[in-house]
């Protein structure tokens, strides 16, 4: 008897799941695709934070920013180099040589406000990077010999900042 109720109640349960799997399921609704928050400067016609999809690539957010300049350096850019929540895209002008500006006038109006690009420098560590880029928001327009006024800078300091920008 125990066996013939077992049998009866697992007879009862497949037919159930059956049924629900075949006539109850309904589809899941499709999530919308998780968007990222980016921030673009440098040669672009609107620099700014732009909100784009999960999978965009830096094709996309360029298209969000109006385009490039006729001055962005493209041999630098990957546009199919996918984006990253929080990400600064920084888009750096062409060579001086081949904007026929001097490099002194290119540097000046493009000193980089990441941390990343001053980390990249020679004798910058981690608290000179941050003293800079505070230095930089407080005085946007300053050129690399302001930077002298910056703690943690000093002579020989700003001249390997000269030596790197000038390559």
């Amino acid at each position: 008897m125990k066996k013939a109720v077992s049998v009866a109640v697992l007879l009862i349960l497949f037919f159930w799941g059956f049924w629900l799997h075949f006539y109850q399921l309904e589809s899941w609704p499709e999530e919308s695709e998780r968007m990222i928050r980016v921030h673009v400067e440098g040669s672009v016609h609107e620099p700014g934070v732009y909100t784009l999809p999960q999978s965009a690539r830096l094709e996309e957010l360029l298209i969000e920013a109006g385009g490039l300049l006729d001055e962005a350096d493209t041999m630098r850019l990957n546009l199919a180099q996918r984006l990253m929540d929080g990400e600064k895209v920084y888009i750096y002008p062409k060579s001086a040589e081949e904007v026929g500006e001097s490099v002194t006038d290119i540097v000046q109006r493009y000193l980089p406000t990441d941390r990343e690009s001053w980390l990249a420098i020679p004798g910058i560590g981690p608290a000179t990077a941050k003293n800079i880029i505070a230095y930089l928001e407080l005085n946007p327009s300053a050129s690399i010999d302001d930077l002298i006024e910056v703690s943690g800078i000093g002579p020989a300091k700003l001249a390997l900042i000269r030596e790197y920008f000038d390559e």
